[in-house]
């Protein structure tokens, strides 16, 4: 569990080292402490030298407001995780693990969930990570910002994850070559680079379809870019990438091959039956829904916990947190997706 961040984040280091970037750190402890950082080393974010450990180097002084603002993006992770991630799988889970046996409107109700369940998971663990290093005094990068109102596959991965998006550009894309040694050329490293995106993921077929799927992705908009832009409206772009993104994630959930060609197949036929999902009454599907497009406005509004600035308000957050927390988390136990990789 973790194994693939720490080692990462270790390689970061030891490359940025070599090529002078960072100076190596000469306390054993301090660089034990960047290797092993409790609150993002098993799914994130990926740290580098030169941002973390600066941070462990500088003497801590824990103030009241910082000790605030990490409590309230942890505890908004935490209400990402349990009250929309964990009721979302009780949707997806079902129909991705026996997709033959659900319509097409099923399929495609389960996508959706899917794709909201893997940002709210993730994220979620990010945010609280992010905000158990805040309280402890340690300034950790962001991860995630609204990937999912992206104008564009490449926006979209400025957005998505972005410690281990730009682990990729600058320890396997720049490397190969970048976009300095023609079009061509640039069209290749970024083919490759997402398929090892794809194959860190696991060695599934599945994984590094979807890393092909983002990495041909990329370079058609990169072809038709200028036209793209000029020709279509803003809106209509972040309706197609999402969608773009979303049928990566038939590949990315599939358990094989034949699972996501079989989901494919039956969404696109359009067969729909009046057969409720096993599990979960549809109020509950209703209320994710409802919950989820809340959240993602707010994030899209960048109202972030850290611009609350008066003290009854920054209380009245963490109260009405932890009641939604306890009054509609689901605590089965699911860990965080990531975990796995």
């Amino acid at each position: 569990m973790g194994i693939s961040f720490h080692t990462f984040q270790s390689m970061g280091y030891t490359i940025d080292v070599y090529r002078g970037k960072v100076k190596s750190e000469k306390n054993p402890f301090r660089f034990i402490l960047y290797v092993l950082f409790f609150p993002q080393l098993v799914a994130g974010p990926i740290e580098r030298g030169g941002n973390l450990l600066p941070e462990l180097r500088k003497r801590v002084s824990w103030s009241s407001i910082e000790i605030g603002v990490g409590l309230r993006l942890a505890l908004w992770g935490l209400l990402k995780k349990v009250v929309l991630a964990d009721r979302l799988t009780l949707i997806v889970d079902p129909v991705y693990n026996h997709p033959l046996n659900y319509s097409s409107w099923q399929l495609i109700i389960a996508t959706y969930a899917f794709a909201l369940q893997i940002y709210f998971d993730f994220s979620g663990y990010t945010d609280i990570a992010i905000g158990i290093a805040r309280m402890l005094g340690i300034k950790l990068n962001l991860n995630f910002n609204s990937p999912y109102k992206a104008d564009s596959l490449q926006n979209f991965w400025q957005r998505w994850h972005i410690s281990l998006s730009t682990w990729f550009r600058d320890y396997v894309y720049f490397p190969l070559g970048g976009s300095r040694k023609g079009v061509a050329r640039e069209f290749v490293n970024l083919f490759i680079t997402f398929l090892l995106s794809g194959f860190w993921h696991g060695a599934s077929l599945t994984f590094i379809i979807w890393g092909a799927w983002h990495g041909a992705g990329l370079i058609i908009e990169k072809k038709i870019k200028n036209s793209f832009a000029v020709c279509v409206p803003s809106l209509i772009k972040n309706i197609l990438v999402f969608h773009f993104v979303l049928l990566g994630w038939v590949w990315f959930r599939a358990q094989s091959i034949h699972d996501a060609f079989s989901i494919f197949k039956n969404i696109f036929s359009l067969k729909f039956s009046s057969r409720g999902f096993i599990g979960i009454d549809f109020t509950e599907i209703l209320f994710a829904f409802f919950v989820s497009s809340i959240i993602l406005f707010i994030e899209f509004r960048n109202l972030k916990p850290e611009n609350i600035y008066t003290a009854k308000a920054r209380w009245s957050y963490c109260i009405l947190l932890v009641a939604c927390i306890y009054l509609f988390g689901i605590f089965h136990n699911k860990q965080f997706l990531y975990f796995q990789f």
